[in-house]
């Protein structure tokens, strides 16, 4: 297997384009955790199929290398895009019929990777998924790691554990964090207990490579759970805090709530807290509508500011709706109607849409430069990106205007003062958290923030 090509820097930085266009924000924390010297094996949770490696690849800080199942490399476009990327293909038993495969010259790349003091990624649950607990983890980065530092003593070898948290995984113009953890290097007691005892060494690396990833991604039991208590999460959060640290209050929530749910207070909570949620959701409504829009002022001068800003965007958006509303309306159709996984919907979009917008872009260019010259086309080439973000970025503030619009017309039906009446319960149950939290947090604990009726008061 090859080394990364010369179009290695570009494909990727085609890729962190993509990334930076799909994503509103892209959020990376923990970047001083990865190691410039040694070589590096990258682990995090899988979640949403090809945009997971994307992730890491663009925004590591390291050139890495992925694994990837063999089949994907027989698909055209991403079979070009994996190996200028130097993928290493892997052969899976559930892709060959169950039976038995040969893995040895992957394994070889991959140690050759390790072994040169390079780094690479792979993901210890296998395929992705869409569950809301991480799925049993498998043993081949532990082996890779304690093997590669068996074969070469003299090497650094890390396990870098990262957390990779979507707020909206499959909808255009969401957020994406991702948080590089602490490294997990292979220390001569690892590899003393490598060397007596392979099996329970790698078990034990598995082991805690698998807490490190849990203590940087959101889990918990069921869905239904996670919405919960992501919902108190937002009720009790600071305005204007990072994604990281919503990520790491949610985290927090759903670590010790199975410890606390069966008493009574949290119990009688979380009955109040949903009765909440099928109120909004009956009206159609969001807690961060409530949230801001309470205050009749505050909905004054949210709708002068996208109102301004949208206006400034029309004219740009005039000129690009030809092109971008066809474009994109079949790449958010498509990426729903030919994904076969939901945890695939995302990255259909991501690739599938920059093949098709570059694939347009390139041809209107070519009819006009065939009409008019190959400067104008040459101009043309560098507006048609302009043009469609800020295409993007109209289409976001109009559906923040319908958003208004809906929550005026919610006014209308229910009555003028449904949104004291839904601030005053919202209120209460924020206390009501915060109240909550005091009284059955463990001592040893530090407080993420103040406590609420500290932060009203400041």
């Amino acid at each position: 297997m090859s080394a990364p090509t010369q179009t290695f820097a570009v494909v990727r930085q085609f890729a962190r384009w993509a990334l930076r266009f799909y994503f509103r924000h892209i959020e990376v924390t923990g970047e001083d955790n990865v190691p410039h010297d040694g070589a590096v094996i990258f682990c995090a949770n899988h979640q949403n199929s090809l945009i997971d490696p994307m992730m890491i690849l663009c925004f590591s800080g390291r050139s890495v290398r992925f694994a990837a199942a063999d089949i994907l490399f027989e698909q055209p476009v991403l079979g070009f895009l994996f190996r200028r990327l130097a993928a290493v293909p892997i052969r899976r038993r559930q892709d060959h019929g169950g039976g038995a495969v040969d893995n040895s010259s992957a394994f070889e790349a991959l140690n050759a990777v390790l072994g040169e003091g390079g780094a690479m990624g792979i993901f210890p649950e296998g395929l992705s998924h869409r569950d809301s607990d991480l799925s049993e983890f498998k043993t081949g980065p532990a082996r890779l790691a304690l093997g590669a530092k068996a074969a070469t003593p003299a090497q650094r070898v890390f396990i870098v554990p990262c957390g990779l948290h979507f707020t909206a995984p499959s909808r255009f113009r969401s957020a994406a964090l991702l948080q590089v953890g602490t490294p997990i290097e292979m220390t001569p007691d690892r590899m003393g207990a490598y060397a007596n005892d392979d099996r329970a060494a790698v078990g034990a690396l598995t082991d805690d490579l698998e807490e490190a990833i849990r203590d940087l991604t959101v889990t918990a039991d069921t869905w239904e759970t996670i919405h919960t208590l992501d919902a108190a999460r937002r009720l009790y959060q600071p305005e204007g805090i990072s994604l990281e640290h919503r990520v790491e209050l949610a985290r927090r929530f759903n670590r010790f709530f199975p410890e606390v749910r069966d008493e009574p207070d949290v119990a009688a909570f979380v009955v109040r807290m949903q009765a909440y949620m099928d109120t909004l959701r009956d009206l159609g409504l969001t807690d961060r509508e409530v949230r801001r829009f309470t205050d009749r002022r505050s909905r004054i001068v949210a709708a002068i500011k996208l109102g301004l800003s949208t206006a400034v965007l029309t004219p740009v958006a005039l000129i690009a709706a030809p092109l971008h509303v066809p474009l994109f309306g079949f790449i958010g159709w498509g990426g729903r109607r030919f994904s076969p996984r939901y945890d695939v919907i995302g990255t259909t979009k991501v690739v599938a849409g920059t093949v098709l917008t570059l694939g347009a872009y390139a041809a209107l260019a070519t009819w006009i430069g065939l009409k008019h010259g190959v400067q104008v086309a040459g101009a043309v080439v560098l507006v048609l990106p302009l043009l469609g973000w800020g295409f993007a970025a109209w289409y976001h503030r109009v559906r923040s205007i319908l958003r208004l619009s809906r929550l005026a017309a919610a006014r209308v039906v229910v009555g003028p003062g449904l949104f004291g009446r839904l601030g005053s319960e919202r209120e209460e149950l924020r206390d009501e958290v915060d109240a909550l939290i005091t009284r059955h947090m463990p001592d040893e604990v530090d407080r993420l923030f103040e406590p609420v009726a500290e932060r009203t008061e400041d």
